[in-house]
């Protein structure tokens, strides 16, 4: 199937999917397919990032496949991207040269964060030829904020009605235009000095840290780093982390791991950098795997600034069951951040642990900041 029929078959599947799961369901496998297709159809080689979705656990109003200039961003959150965009009512579908604006409005107003999009918009369509091509808004529908800084976001696109798609030959070459005015538009928009609100570059975690470290490592090397967590109302909270503990696998009678594989900690023989999330009392509490895939190892983040233990942790961050099972990284909506701090780390028991034997409950284990006064 080429990629002009997964268009026209994940059209007409979506609005029934999204009465339904999004976990496992075979619309969302789909998607996957779809940016396959677009990653392996020649036209975005080395450098490039092509993915594609349909929501972080929830279905999105607007699914999308983005191609990301690695040199650029990686996210639709900040900087250019060459996206393709399906209206809310899946009639349409807009090939677009977008800008992300989740970043900028982080510290600004929805009217500023428009206003931003417009003038960035303006000043980049007086350096690129769009002739055959749409400037400006587009009409997605959208009635989300993420839908509708899509809509403002877009500086040139190009329209096709689901009911009457080209051919994929067609399709292909117009992604071969786009990546080339997107090419042209990274370069006007350094020559021109303006802000995409890209945040330092990099200074996200990455899912390799992680995986790179068992849990205790992981647990040490965390603390004092910043937690940071979109709210619904597309605004990010960050907090320093002050507390974790370490938890090692199936040898460790204090992990959830103990028994062995179950449905509940089944997240847990991931590979490191994904949210293991479980109810205690009241709470959901945020644990993050460690390690590689089929060895259950986590961090539980015990405590962030403003917030001692992980229950207050939890009531501040509005940790969630939805988080469980999603990676931590910024386009799902929880992700760590590099932050310099001047601090100390003390070590000591595990607490809550009462069940584990005598060992595991005295194992130096929980690992705190120490703040150095000035």
């Amino acid at each position: 199937m080429g990629l002009r029929d997964l268009i026209i078959q994940f059209a007409s599947e979506y609005p029934s999917a999204k009465k339904e799961s999004l976990r496992g369901h075979p619309t969302a496998a789909l998607m996957k397919k779809i940016a396959s297709e677009v990653a392996g159809c020649g036209v975005f080689g080395e450098g490039y990032s092509v993915r594609g979705s349909v929501g972080k656990g929830g279905w999105a109003e607007i699914p999308w496949v983005a191609a990301f200039d690695l040199d650029e961003t990686d996210t639709l959150h900040h900087g250019l991207v060459a996206v393709l965009i399906f209206s809310a009512d899946m009639k349409s579908l807009f090939l677009s040269l977008n800008q992300g604006s989740v970043t900028y409005f982080d510290s600004h107003s929805r009217a500023e964060t428009n206003r931003h999009l417009e003038e960035n918009s303006a000043a980049l369509l007086g350096e690129l030829d769009h002739e055959n091509l749409d400037s400006g808004r587009i009409d997605l529908g959208a009635t989300s904020s993420v839908g509708r800084f899509l809509e403002t976001g877009s500086i040139l696109s190009r329209r096709y009605p689901i009911d009457n798609l080209p051919s994929d030959a067609l399709i292909v070459s117009d992604l071969a235009v786009f990546r080339d005015i997107y090419s042209k538009a990274m370069e006007a928009e350094r020559r021109l000095g303006l802000d995409m609100a890209i945040p330092g570059r990099r200074t996200q975690v990455p899912a390799e840290f992680f995986r790179e470290r068992d849990a205790i490592a992981a647990a040490k090397d965390a603390l004092g780093m910043m937690l940071c967590r979109r709210m619904e109302d597309g605004t990010v909270m960050r907090k320093r982390i002050t507390e974790t503990e370490a938890y090692t696998g199936e040898r460790d009678s204090a992990a959830h791991a103990r028994f062995g594989r179950t449905k509940r900690n089944e997240v847990l023989y991931e590979s490191g950098g994904i949210a293991y999330v479980y109810r205690c009392h009241m709470y959901w509490l945020l644990n993050v795997t460690a390690g590689r895939e089929g060895d259950p190892q986590c961090v539980l983040i015990r405590g962030v600034e403003g917030a001692d233990g992980p229950g207050r942790a939890s009531k501040l961050m509005d940790f969630r069951r939805e988080m469980n099972g999603l990676p931590l990284d910024e386009e799902h909506g929880l992700w760590l951040e590099f932050s310099a701090c001047d601090a100390e780390m003390e070590a000591g028991p595990r607490i809550g642990i009462g069940y584990a034997s005598e060992e595991d409950r005295e194992a130096p284990l929980n690992f705190r900041l120490r703040i150095r006064k000035s």
